[in-house]
């Protein structure tokens, strides 16, 4: 008899669309891709350390930008900076940031759901490492 175990997993339909599109790309069955996103989430929550995820492209945000919203960028040495970051995501997918705005995990990566105009930002960041 077998150790496995069956799970019963409800997600967004774009999620489970975004995984299986992936999947078949490299010709895996979609079940593993599902297994490696439960094991990395499971590591990550064992580890306490932040889930490495991708800001949406469609963000206008630099490395700089990233670090002071409180994220962490992530860069192999030697290549530019992709994209990639560390951040604390709660259950419900979302990120608050150092600002005060929002960010919801996609599956086109982080996108900002609430934000401020440029100044506005600026200054509530400044406002905040004052604060510290």
């Amino acid at each position: 008899m077998s150790d496995d175990k069956v799970l019963n997993v409800r997600m967004p339909a774009a999620a489970l669309d975004a995984i299986t599109t992936a999947a078949m790309q490299d010709g895996k069955k979609t079940a593993d891709y599902v297994r490696i996103a439960t094991l990395a989430a499971v590591c990550c929550s064992r580890r306490k350390i932040p889930l490495p995820v991708f800001i949406a492209s469609s963000e206008p945000v630099t490395a700089e930008r990233a670090r002071a919203l409180g994220m962490q960028p992530v860069a192999n040495l030697g290549t530019r900076w992709q994209g990639e970051v560390r951040v604390v995501i709660g259950k419900n997918g979302l990120f608050n940031d150092n600002a005060g705005g929002v960010w919801l995990l996609t599956p086109d990566g982080l996108k900002q759901i609430l934000g401020f105009d440029p100044a506005e930002e600026k200054s509530r960041l400044s406002a905040r490492v004052k604060t510290r």
